[in-house]
This record gives structure tokens, C-alpha cells and sequence, in this order.
């Protein structure tokens, strides 16, 4: 009986005594070690990045450095949306026969709160504290999203640990770039939005200059839209942060539902004057009424109770856009130059658009590009329409122009008909008067 009893104790303890020793293994494990050794300018932190997740957020460095790290499978994983935290764990070591200067950045400028761990080989930990909602440090790299900037010794190894935490979603694209590269890559990410942002007051200033002639709605609209477009790729991309507000309490994830609900708005706005639904389709400029109204109301999301503020940019951001494309495909469909040209040029807009939000939901994958999207597109949108309303403003002064000189040709052809009828007239008129004063003994009319 004891044997039995014995027995069936061992075969119940079996599982947990095979899983003792691997979990006394895994836990506080070894990371694995991103060699740099001079030959690559941005290693590949795939095969070395891990990470943990701590859905209650309260777990230190100490606590989560005892915890089981498993495998990212990329260098930009994503968490989706959580109110907990997630930690990253990142390896380095200097194989290379000089100094390693470089920068671990984070491009996601929507991370509300990154802290920084570098852990040296003597056990020392130096940290830094990132983010939309933090304080910068001294050392800190001047960038639109949280970066860490690390400098190795020949043969120095750090193990560095990433606590990013946010109220939204959690995507975290981890690059490891020499400062060099990394300067350059800022100072062309700010000279491309520098020129899409004079690019965007230079055509605005233009068409308002047209509008000052034509008085054509659609142009005072397309300024509005010009600007709030370049206000949102400004602010999705992180310059705005950069430029305008360097220092902590940066809004962002606030400021990109103001600046998203105002460039709805005016493309509402703008499509409704473009395609003059108000006076040829009365029901659908309704409807677009509906959702511009339903944009303004979605600027104040943040203050509102719930999912209130989402849900109503959520409506006009998917079902709205979707039922202004099918007006405008409806309409170049049969015929309207108008439709097609809006078509085109928020085509490309909406599909950018989509493959980012899809992103979210992480269905798309990450892709360098993607960082260039929104301002890309934009830009495009933005000079497409300029171009477009410049051409009918052109049309319509070449109309003009063809009018008063058809009416200077008409004005000319009467003036000579005239002419021509008065001479022998004046002679016909001269007779009569001739033979009524002989006749009657008149005195002649004055």
C-alpha cells in the first residue's frame, strides 16, 4: 500500500519536478549579445531582442531582471493596446579595436513613457527616463522619439533593459545606429518635413491668392485643408514635438486626435465646395454635413466620457472616408472631371491611411517607409489639388479672356453694320427734310 501510495506521489510531483529545473534555468537567464564590431552601420536586433510582459506595470528593474524574457522575432514587435507595461532586453558588446558611439532609438513618437536601463558588466545601472510625458535628461539625444545614447569601450559589454509603457498602442521599432547616422537620418527627416511644411504655406498662399480673383469657395476651403494637413503630418511624424516643444508634458497622443479631427473636418469641407454636392446632390452634401459636424465634435475626444471622442473619429476616419470615395467614384463614373481629379488625389491619401491603421492592429508590417507615409502622402494630396484648382482657375480666366474678345469682335461687327446703315440713311433723311421744306415752305428742322 505505501508503495502504491509512493507510486502515485511521484507519478502527481512528475510534471512539476521536470519543470523545476527549467524554470530555475530560464529565470534570469542570459541575454543574448548584439556583437558590434564596426563591419555594419544598423545591426539587425531581431535575432537578439527579448522581451517580458507586466501587465500591472509595478514591476522595477530588480523584479524584472529575475523574470523569464522570451524572444521579440523582430526588431519592431507589437503589444497592441495595454494599460501594463512591457519591458525590452537588449545585449550589446564591442568586439570591435575602437571606441562604439551610438544611438538606440525607439521610432514610435506616440511612447508616452520609455525608460532607459543600462546595465554594465561590474552591475552598475545608469538610468534615463524618455517619452512624450517625461522630463529629458541632460545626456539625452534631441529627437521626436525616445532615444538612448550609448557609448562603448573596446570589449565592454552592456546589457540594456526598456521599460515602455502607454496609453495607446504599444509599438515599439527598436534601431541601433553610430551617432553619425542617426544625425544624418534627423537632419533629413526635419529637412524633408521642413520643405513639405513650406510647401504646404507656399500653395496655401498661392490658392489664397487665387481665391482673392475667382472667389471660388472650393479655394478658401483647400486652404484650410493645405494647412490642417500639414499640422497633422507634423504632429503623426513627431517634428511638431521637436520644434515646438522640446522639453516634458508633451501632449501627443491629445494633440493627434485634435489635429486628426480638424484635417476630417476641412477635407469634409473641402470636398463638399470641390464637388458642389450642396446645389447638385442636396442628400449627400447632408450626409457630408453630418460627418464634418461629427469630426469638429471628435476634437474634444480626450475629454469625453468613455470611447466617446474615438468612436466618433473612428466613424468618420473608416465609414466616412469610405462613403466620400464612393460619392466621388460615382460621379467620375459618369463623366465628372471634378470626381476624378478628387479620386486621385485623396486616393492615395486614404490607402496610406488604411495600411497605417492596419498597422495598428498589427496586419500590415513595419516598414522603414512607414515613418514617410503620412507626410508623403499629404504632400501629395495637398499639391495635387493646388495643381488642380490652379488649372480651373486658368480655364476659367482663358473663358474670360475668349468672352470679352468674342463681345470685342460682336461690339466691332455692330459698330461697322452701324456705320455702313447710317451714311445712306443720313442722305435718305437729308432728302426727305429737302422736300418737305420745298413742298410745304417749311423752314428747315435745326
Amino acid at each position: 500500500m505505501r508503495r502504491l501510495l509512493a507510486v502515485a506521489t511521484l507519478a502527481l510531483m512528475a510534471p512539476w519536478l521536470a519543470a523545476w529545473p527549467l524554470t530555475a534555468q530560464d529565470a534570469g537567464t542570459p541575454p543574448r549579445v548584439a556583437v558590434l564590431d564596426g563591419a555594419q552601420a544598423r545591426p539587425d536586433l531581431a535575432p537578439v531582442l527579448e522581451v517580458a510582459i507586466d501587465p500591472q506595470g509595478a514591476a522595477d528593474l530588480a523584479a524584472i531582471r529575475s523574470r523569464t524574457f522570451q524572444p521579440a522575432g523582430s526588431a519592431a514587435p507589437h503589444f497592441g493596446f495595454s494599460d501594463g507595461a512591457v519591458w525590452l532586453r537588449l545585449a550589446l558588446r564591442n568586439e570591435a579595436q575602437s571606441a562604439w558611439g551610438g544611438v538606440l532609438a525607439l521610432r514610435f513618437p506616440y511612447i508616452e513613457s520609455a525608460d532607459f536601463y543600462r546595465v554594465a558588466a561590474d552591475g552598475s545601472v545608469r538610468h534615463q527616463a524618455s517619452g512624450t510625458l517625461r522630463p529629458l535628461a541632460v545626456d539625452q539625444v534631441q529627437s521626436p522619439f525616445p532615444a538612448l545614447p550609448l557609448f562603448l569601450q573596446p570589449g565592454a559589454e552592456e546589457t540594456v533593459y526598456i521599460r515602455v509603457a502607454s496609453r495607446g498602442v504599444l509599438l515599439t521599432p527598436l534601431e541601433l545606429e553610430p551617432r553619425g547616422v542617426f544625425q544624418r537620418g534627423l537632419l533629413r527627416d526635419q529637412l524633408v518635413a521642413g520643405l513639405a511644411l513650406g510647401a504646404a504655406v507656399a500653395i496655401s498662399l498661392y490658392v489664397l491668392a487665387l481665391y482673392s480673383a475667382a472667389r471660388d469657395p472650393a479655394q478658401l476651403a483647400f486652404v484650410a485643408f493645405a494647412l490642417a494637413s500639414a499640422a497633422y503630418a507634423l504632429v503623426s511624424t513627431g517634428m511638431a514635438k521637436l520644434w515646438l516643444w522640446p522639453g516634458p508634458g508633451w501632449p501627443a497622443t491629445g494633440l493627434y486626435v485634435l489635429v486628426q479631427g480638424v484635417l476630417l473636418a476641412t477635407t469634409f469641407q473641402f470636398f463638399r465646395a470641390f464637388l458642389r454636392t450642396r446645389g447638385r446632390a442636396p442628400r449627400v452634401d447632408m450626409v457630408l454635413r453630418g460627418f464634418t459636424a461629427a469630426a469638429y465634435l471628435g476634437i474634444g475626444a480626450p475629454g469625453m466620457p468613455g470611447d466617446t471622442g474615438t468612436l466618433l473619429i473612428g466613424i468618420v476616419a473608416g465609414p466616412g472616408m469610405i462613403f466620400l470615395l464612393g460619392v466621388a467614384l460615382g460621379a467620375a463614373w459618369r463623366g465628372d472631371w471634378r470626381s476624378r481629379i478628387a479620386v486621385i488625389g485623396w486616393g492615395l491619401a486614404e490607402l496610406s491611411s488604411i495600411y497605417l491603421y492596419l498597422r495598428v492592429f498589427d496586419v500590415t508590417p513595419y516598414l522603414p517607409i512607414n515613418h514617410y507615409l503620412i507626410m508623403g502622402s499629404c504632400s501629395f494630396a495637398t499639391l495635387f489639388f493646388a495643381v488642380a484648382l490652379a488649372a480651373e482657375s486658368r480655364r476659367q480666366q482663358t473663358r474670360l479672356r475668349m468672352l470679352e474678345r468674342s463681345s470685342e469682335a460682336q461690339a466691332a461687327q455692330v459698330a461697322g453694320l452701324v456705320h455702313d446703315l447710317r451714311t445712306p440713311l443720313n442722305g435718305i433723311l437729308g432728302s426727305l427734310e429737302l422736300v418737305r421744306v420745298r413742298s410745304g415752305g417749311l423752314p428747315p428742322s435745326p
